[in-house]
């Protein structure tokens, strides 16, 4: 689970980091960091959020 989901916030920091090196004149390397942490720890749970629920295995156990 690690592996699938490191890939996006890995990839995020490295286009905000570029695109402020490009555009700006300086690089915010902490607020980088902490959106692709925050992207690292939410993007599992929207995945988990979209799973739909198994209704009929709920039935069964009745």
């Amino acid at each position: 689970m690690f592996k699938k989901n490191i890939g996006i916030p890995i990839i995020a920091f490295l286009f905000l980091t570029v695109k402020q090196f490009i555009f700006n004149s300086d690089i915010h390397w902490v607020d980088n960091i902490i959106f692709s942490v925050l992207l690292f720890l939410i993007y599992p749970i929207g995945k988990w959020i979209n799973k739909p629920y198994d209704w009929s295995k709920r039935k069964k156990e009745r």
